[in-house]
């Protein structure tokens, strides 16, 4: 009986840790690609929320909301709701959000404490403003950093942990890691692409340089200018699309000709410049996108849609942007969260 009980806990805790915060008013698996809304131009989700920036700028979520860090008032928000208005850059992480609008103001809402020293408080429902001239944010692993106007890489972050490979602890001001910074990502690391198209990676708390003539970074992918996607990690799911499953943590290249790419440790997602939708990797819990149920993975890339132009892979659940802006999702939803069907 105790371990029967055990195996429930486990099954439940993970259920709802590794929810997929879909947003289509269920909290039904979805196998298939369903109907989120219209008018999307990005996506970004976490374990437990997901954030949907529209093309009038306004910021949408949707997930768990825990600890009511999308609204005090509710828990699983299954329908996104507006969030904020005039945002250029979000990112969310368990119970923590945050955001950049136009003025170029950083607000962090949700877990205060575990990203600002010495914070009033430990948690707020309401954006606390904590910087200024920002462009770019991001928050993994409980780090924060941001990109500012001048090209500045900033962290919140006090020493280097070689395990997680990013860096932990918080300091009262944030510092410059780096400078001539176009943009950052995290997959496996941080990654970090200059404005000269050099792109790196901190490994043991030193950059390390990685390709050039890098256009886009996103997750354990990157795009260089002439279309060419490459892709790293374990591929102990089959998210390199090599045929096989093998451990490998360097870059290969994956595919050419793409226009949009994303990808963690389970798969890879990558548009072609036409539009289709391709995808490789884990399907134990994505089902990437297939309606046969089972669970097996796809070591090579496979069509799964068309008219695309704008992917986000989460965890345990992937969401598409097609070329008339509405917004498709599947995967795990134990949390209620994929938003409007």
């Amino acid at each position: 009986m105790k371990k029967i009980i055990t195996i429930l806990f486990f099954i439940t805790f993970f259920t709802q840790i590794f929810a997929g915060q879909l947003g289509d008013g269920t909290n039904k698996y979805q196998r298939t690609p369903v109907y989120i809304m219209d008018e999307v131009k990005e996506v970004s989700s976490s374990s437990w929320n997901t954030l949907i920036l529209k093309n009038d700028n306004t910021l949408w979520a949707c997930g768990k909301n825990s600890k009511g860090e999308i609204n005090p008032n509710k828990k699983n928000i299954d329908i996104p709701v507006k969030l904020a208005d005039n945002i250029i850059s979000f990112c969310s992480y368990f119970t923590s959000i945050v955001y950049t609008d136009t003025k170029g103001d950083l607000y962090l809402l949700g877990d205060v404490s575990s990203y600002i020293k010495n914070s009033k408080t430990t948690f707020s429902s309401r954006p606390i403003k904590i910087a200024s001239n920002v462009k770019q944010c991001l928050i993994a692993y409980n780090q924060l950093y941001y990109v500012d106007n001048d090209s500045n890489l900033f962290s919140y972050s006090e020493s280097y942990n070689y395990f997680l490979n990013c860096f932990q602890g918080i300091r009262e001001e944030p510092v410059v890691i780096m400078q001539n910074v176009k943009e950052i990502s995290y997959g496996f690391s941080l990654k970090i692409l200059k404005n000269d198209g050099d792109l790196y990676s901190l490994y043991n708390d030193v950059p390390k340089l990685i390709s050039s003539d890098v256009k886009k970074i996103k997750g354990t992918c990157f795009l260089k200018n002439n279309g060419d996607l490459y892709c790293g990690g374990t591929n102990s799911y089959g998210a390199l699309g090599l045929g096989e499953k093998t451990i490998d943590f360097d870059y290969i290249k994956l595919s050419d000709d793409c226009i949009d790419m994303d990808g963690n440790e389970d798969v890879t997602f990558f548009v072609k410049s036409n539009g289709d939708l391709y995808v490789c990797g884990g399907g134990n819990k994505y089902e990437l996108g297939r309606a046969t149920g089972d669970g097996k993975p796809h070591l090579t890339p496979y069509k799964l849609m068309t008219g695309v132009k704008n992917i986000h892979v989460g965890l345990y659940c992937g969401f598409i942007i097609k070329e008339d802006s509405s917004l498709w999702a599947f995967g795990a939803n134990s949390a209620s969260d994929i938003g409007g069907i």
